[in-house]
């Protein structure tokens, strides 16, 4: 919001991270064309502003999708802008366990080359 390097933000990847400023979200979604990727956890302590930021899209009309599989695929993050994923695993489990960060990576920019 302030850094003025907005415009060159194509994606956010939130790993059980949307503790506050949804606002700052919401405005980001609605004013810019980026994916948004948020996966949250039962006991994380994001479940609540996570939830919060889907109600308000809902209620703007904003299409987003709920995924409540841990076992999603990148087709499923690239055929969606804004995406949520309610985990069965802990906090701390999130970013690696089943290749999330890998898949939020493919799903985020077609043009990054990635080692396999």
């Amino acid at each position: 919001m302030h850094g003025g390097l907005t415009n060159n933000i194509s994606s956010v990847i939130l790993f059980d991270g949307l503790y506050a400023d949804i606002e700052k979200y919401s405005y980001w979604l609605n004013n810019y064309n980026g994916k948004f990727f948020n996966i949250y956890t039962q006991n994380g302590g994001t479940k609540a502003q996570s939830e919060n930021l889907m109600s308000c899209l809902s209620a703007w009309g904003t299409d987003y999708k709920l995924l409540e599989v841990d076992q999603f695929s990148v087709n499923d993050l690239n055929n969606h802008r804004i995406v949520f994923i309610k985990s069965e695993l802990d906090h701390n489990e999130v970013i690696h366990t089943q290749n999330q960060f890998q898949k939020f990576l493919e799903a985020s920019n077609k043009n990054i080359h990635y080692l396999k």
